[in-house]
């Protein structure tokens, strides 16, 4: 944006000072991606493709992708009466993906569709990066490993989960002591809390795996591979946009 200021008018501006001015600000209008399709990495975490991308036709080829985003999604009405709807437990986030993987591992396939066209409000009913967000999304995602990953990565996101809650417990101690202020312990609370939360849900979740199981047509290397589609050739991005590349 552009600041247009005359030199008469230049002056200092004392620390805390508040002051009015006049900017013009000259910029075309563009569309920002949401989601066009998602994807799984290997710690199933949850990615969304081209998030936060301007829309310059990338994504204007349909094909298969790996999960798909609540947010926008026609669904056959055999494909529902095949796998169940939303789980209740999930209550937010991953509830959508949680039911994709049920339907990849029936067969059913994901496919993007272009021409349609969706507005959506990214994160509208809890603010992206609000507690009660942050909560569910580490929560959940522990939640999906235990209904779909293969035992050995559950037990390593698992114990991975809790390996990083210990490295913010001790970065909160260094920057306490750099800082000579009391250590704030609130990402550990909250991943605790999240990490608790699974651990009440745990034996539903088991349940739920155990019936997955028997009524999934693909092994579970296949489904890994599907989940995954749409994570080489077009994620762009870094771990702050959800657009993380992956090896598969």
């Amino acid at each position: 944006f552009s600041l247009d200021v005359t030199r008469s008018n230049q002056r200092v501006v004392a620390a805390g000072e508040r002051f009015v001015f006049a900017a013009t600000v000259a910029q075309t209008p563009v569309d920002v991606l949401n989601n066009v399709g998602s994807w799984l990495d290997e710690a199933w975490v949850g990615h969304e493709r081209g998030l936060y991308e301007v829309d310059r036709g990338q994504y204007d080829i349909s094909g298969e992708v790996g999960t798909w985003c609540g947010a926008a999604v026609l669904l056959r009405a055999v494909q529902i009466a095949d796998v169940g709807v939303f789980e209740d437990d999930f209550f937010l986030y991953y509830e959508d993906t949680d039911l994709a993987v049920r339907g990849r591992g029936r067969g059913w396939r994901i496919v993007l569709e272009p021409a349609s066209i969706v507005r959506h409000v990214h994160s509208a009913s809890t603010v992206e990066g609000s507690e009660i967000a942050a909560y569910h999304i580490e929560r959940n995602r522990l939640l999906l490993l235990v209904r779909h990953a293969p035992l050995d990565v559950v037990v390593r996101e698992f114990f991975r989960y809790l390996l990083i809650t210990a490295s913010y417990v001790r970065a909160s101690i260094v920057q306490s002591v750099t800082r000579r202020k009391f250590p704030d312990f609130t990402p550990v609370r909250r991943r605790l809390r999240s990490f608790v939360g699974a651990l009440r849900l745990l034996r539903p979740s088991i349940a739920s795996r155990r019936e997955i199981s028997s009524r999934r047509y693909i092994p579970r290397n296949e489904l890994r591979h599907q989940i995954a589609l749409g994570s080489c050739d077009s994620a762009t991005g870094d771990a702050e946009d959800g657009g993380l590349r992956s090896a598969l």
